[in-house]
């Protein structure tokens, strides 16, 4: 099996670090890279696909930060019709996850 994927230029959380150092992105630019994330998911969700990490670093910006698309589907999953959530026993971001997630693990 071979995966074919784009490069894209940095992650969300490069973005953050660059208006820190006073290279910021226009109010209309972050509007448009929310609504991508959004976009990508409510796809994920119209499709039952939950992601359970979504964080700075797992959603991709395009080399003229126009595009953002989501990333590292390592620990995704794939829900049964009915199934409202999947516990997780391990793999999320500690500091990016629900607070439901740590309880379930204790």
């Amino acid at each position: 099996i071979i995966i074919l994927m784009e490069k894209l230029k940095c992650d969300f959380n490069n973005i953050i670090e660059k208006e820190e150092n006073n290279v910021f992105l226009s109010q209309k630019q972050k509007i448009k890279l929310l609504r991508d994330v959004i976009s990508g998911l409510q796809y994920l969700h119209n499709n039952n696909i939950a992601h359970l990490d979504i964080k700075l670093k797992n959603i991709l910006v395009n080399h003229d930060l126009s595009i953002a698309k989501i990333c590292d589907f390592d620990i995704s999953a794939k829900l049964k019709n009915g199934e409202t959530h999947k516990t997780m026993s391990a793999g999320y971001t500690p500091l990016y996850c629900a607070p439901e997630q740590i309880r379930n693990n204790e």
